[in-house]
């Protein structure tokens, strides 16, 4: 899977592995509880961040990419 926002990164693979521990550790810590609306709080952050509405766009549909279809997903693309 290519990286939608590859041109623009300059995260090296050694910063993206010790973000990537961390937003998983905080995970962790935080509980599964409130996982869900830290992701989401991510998510918004991170878009806000990036700019990017096509990028976001791509790495909405890639992360969806091979997840098994729900209710919710065919009651969206009605809309």
């Amino acid at each position: 899977m290519s990286s939608p926002v590859s041109s623009v990164s300059t995260l090296s693979a050694d910063d993206l592995d010790v973000v990537y521990s961390d937003f998983c550790h905080t995970m962790t810590r935080i509980g599964e509880a409130q996982a869900p609306l830290f992701m989401a709080r991510f998510a918004l952050l991170a878009m806000v961040a990036l700019g990017d509405r096509a990028a976001l766009q791509r790495m909405v549909q890639q992360a969806a990419a091979d997840l098994p279809a729900t209710r919710s997903e065919s009651i969206h693309r009605d809309h």
